[in-house]
């Protein structure tokens, strides 16, 4: 039997107390929302968030009267059909889906403090990866195109220039090494 990952427990457990406690049994917010709580492909493309406006994608669910209780939007689009959302959150299944919850005393919630933060943490942990990873593809860029003038100075016989861009390699070598 195949565990389930603990953020995949967290964001059940949540989204049934939500469900249980802070919506009514009989509307469209409480069908979806129930419905994702058992689609574990989805729940993994949802990005629980205490601030939407940056995201590209996603829905806001409020129990506050003055407020919508559903918003989806993606880019500059709004809409409040729940079944919008559905649709865009299961034809595009390679993609994150941003889902921000306002409800009386969310900020004393403990489990949806801990998605926020197990999220904030995913974030960060992915951009430090990316960041990694485009240095990386930098430093092979500046050597290939080193290795290039290199090659050229080789090929017209520039002694002055083979020397310059050779040593500029090895500086960039170690600098690497030194990273």
């Amino acid at each position: 039997m195949q565990s389930i990952p603990s953020s995949l427990k967290y964001k059940k457990r949540f989204l049934r107390w939500f469900i249980m406690h802070q919506l009514d049994d009989d509307n469209d917010v409480t069908w979806f929302l129930d419905d994702l709580s058992v689609d574990e492909q989805a729940l993994n493309r949802i990005r629980f968030v205490d601030n939407i406006d940056e995201s590209p994608k996603g829905m806001i669910i409020s129990t506050f009267p003055e407020d919508e209780p559903f918003i989806f939007f993606k880019g500059s689009i709004k809409t409040d059909n729940v079944y919008t959302a559905y649709h865009e959150l299961q034809l595009h299944d390679n993609e994150p889906f941003y889902v921000q919850i306002k409800f009386p005393s969310v900020e004393h919630n403990r489990l949806y403090q801990l998605l926020l933060r197990e999220e904030r943490s995913f974030e960060k942990r992915n951009k430090a990866i990316a960041t990694h990873l485009l240095n990386h593809l930098l430093h092979k860029e500046k050597e290939a195109l080193l290795a290039q003038k290199i090659d050229w100075a080789l090929d017209t016989k520039n002694e002055e220039m083979f020397q310059y861009y050779a040593d500029e390699l090895k500086k960039l070598q170690s600098f690497q090494q030194h990273s």
